[in-house]
């Protein structure tokens, strides 16, 4: 098992045909098992993705989507990925989607932490885990500049709070045990500049230092890279 790499011409074609696949797994997986389960990532790049998800008319009522991570911020905030993906995934024929949030309580970090473990504890096997990547190689809120990032490699746990010293905010993140714990990982990014990161990420040895490369490298879970040029 090895990176299969997926280049575009232009973001409008790779979101089509992306699109189409992720829809086609979240199907077959409802088929073969009720229910499927998506992860998915915040920021810009996913945004067109989403857009595209939610004009598709599968059984959305059978999908449960679940962020990789999120900032803790105010639910309202413009910072919350769950605010974003409320505002441009859930909506249209995917409104009837479940979404598992992971920022429960605003007044203490560690009883968000808490809380969203209790929430993720017990979900299966994810169908398919959506991981964007930084300029640093950082994803979901896997950063290589927490000084926690060595915890959060080797922890057990589904998820875990940490604080980047180079980004703003605390942070709830999905744990690399709990997305590998999955059919199908997508590493979604756009231009070559991303890929050269990437690159760079594929040969570091140390997967603190470069987080994406981790998954990009590992041989447990079927790993795509999807961008444009």
């Amino acid at each position: 098992m090895s990176l299969s790499l997926q280049k575009f011409e232009n973001e409008k074609t790779l979101v089509h045909t992306f699109a189409e696949q992720i829809c086609k797994q979240l199907t077959a997986a409802i088929a073969e098992r009720g229910a499927a389960y998506l992860v998915v990532s915040g920021g810009s790049t996913p945004l067109p993705l989403f857009r595209e998800l939610r004009t598709h008319a599968i059984d959305w009522s059978a999908v449960t989507v679940v962020l990789a991570d999120d900032r803790w911020v105010e639910p309202g905030s413009t910072a919350s990925n769950a605010r974003l993906v409320k505002e441009e995934l859930l909506k249209d024929f995917a409104a009837a989607a479940k979404l598992v949030e992971l920022v429960h309580d605003y007044a203490s970090l560690k009883d968000a932490e808490q809380l969203a473990q209790q929430r993720l504890h017990g979900l299966p096997t994810f169908d398919v885990v959506i991981l964007g990547m930084g300029q640093d190689a950082h994803t979901a809120s896997l950063f290589p500049c927490s000084d926690s990032i060595h915890d959060v490699f080797s922890s057990h746990a589904d998820i875990v709070a940490l604080q980047p010293s180079t980004a703003p905010h605390a942070r709830l993140t999905l744990t690399p045990k709990r997305l590998l714990d999955s059919r199908q990982i997508y590493i979604h990014f756009n231009g070559e500049a991303k890929f050269k990161v990437l690159q760079q990420a594929l040969e570091a040895t140390d997967p603190e230092q470069a987080p994406i490369g981790y998954f990009a490298r590992q041989q447990q879970v079927p790993v795509a890279s999807i961008y444009a040029a």
